[in-house]
């Protein structure tokens, strides 16, 4: 550690200030439909903050989170979980990753970002993956895609299931949290 760092996290500890670090957390219920074109792949539509910040601005439209924070943030680290409901039997091969952009409108994308998921049978199954983001730039947006690649239809839906008598509880079918490392 360097001389500079020191003298921070000393004027840290004497004053008790820190840097406050970016946290991301959103989700939706709706059903999320799952295409089978990779040159026309789903976006996360409908997703909308879980807890209130002003780190980043969330679109309901196309999914994408801006970055708000007012400063470039080198390293985010988390997890995005999806609620599968595959239509009919077999195996079908989701093939979903993320892009960035400076203006929401030319998108590209993250390198190294796919991850391919294997949702087999009929039914739901909760499935997770490592989300990260580096160099995230001041107002820059970043969002996910994903298609079906092999093995037909497949939609994120929310499960539910009635309780205690009758209370009625639920889960999201997509969720995306990421904290600022």
């Amino acid at each position: 550690m360097d001389s500079i760092q020191v003298a921070l996290n000393d004027i840290e500890d004497l004053v008790g200030i820190a840097v406050k670090k970016a946290y991301l957390y959103c989700g939706t219920l709706d059903t999320v439909s799952i295409g089978i074109d990779g040159d026309a792949p789903s976006l996360f539509t409908g997703l909308g903050t879980l807890v209130t910040n002003n780190d980043f601005l969330i679109s309901a439209v196309d999914g994408s989170a801006q970055n708000k924070t007012g400063r470039v943030l080198d390293a985010c680290l988390g997890t995005v979980s999806f609620q599968p409901n595959k239509l009919g039997g077999g195996t079908t091969i989701v093939n979903f990753w993320s892009e960035r952009s400076t203006d929401g409108i030319v998108w590209t994308q993250n390198s190294n970002s796919l991850r391919i998921l294997e949702v087999s049978n009929s039914g739901e199954t909760f499935k997770t993956t490592v989300s990260s983001a580096l160099d995230w730039q001041i107002d820059e947006f970043i969002r996910f895609r994903v298609y079906a690649a092999t093995g037909g239809a497949i939609e994120f839906t929310s499960p539910s299931d009635t309780v205690l008598g009758g209370e009625v509880i639920q889960g999201y079918s997509v969720l995306w949290e990421l904290g600022e490392r």
